[in-house]
């Protein structure tokens, strides 16, 4: 991907850190010998927010909040995870350490991390004994 989006001309830059740390602008170092962006208009987190507990993500998505609307106007985040079958039941899994949430679990997280959810899709084409797939796209709060 890092390949393809060079090719493309588009200007990305990477993180290494673990979520409980991770800043827009911590470490980031450039690939590919480009220069690191300096502001974001999309932040797409994927089957990652399951290893967080619900303080550690809401700290992480108010920072992610913050960065963005100091930095574009436009901003969203994405999240792509799994969500529970069984409503107001969130699931633990105990032999990776994630959680799966409910989908109003995860709506009422990125509330209190002020953010407000403009879109919500379900990914089609998974079998049907797996946990469905939600997207989420979230956009900044501003006042």
């Amino acid at each position: 991907a890092q390949q393809s989006l060079i090719a493309a001309g588009v200007q990305s830059s990477a993180c290494c850190a673990g979520l409980q740390q991770a800043s827009l602008t911590l470490d980031v170092k450039p690939l590919f010998g480009l220069q690191p962006l300096i502001s974001y208009k999309c932040v797409w987190l994927q089957w990652v927010l399951m290893y967080l507990n619900d303080i550690d993500l809401i700290v992480f998505l108010t920072r992610v909040r913050e960065e963005l609307l100091s930095s574009a106007d436009d901003g969203v985040v994405i999240v792509k995870d799994n969500v529970s079958h069984t409503p107001d039941v969130d699931f633990w899994d105990e032999d990776d350490h994630s959680l799966t949430r409910t989908s109003t679990h995860f709506q009422s997280l990125f509330t209190v991390a002020g953010f407000q959810t403009i879109m919500t899709r379900t990914q089609d084409g998974f079998p049907d004994d797996l946990w469905p797939v939600l997207f989420f796209v979230l956009k900044p709060i501003t006042s």
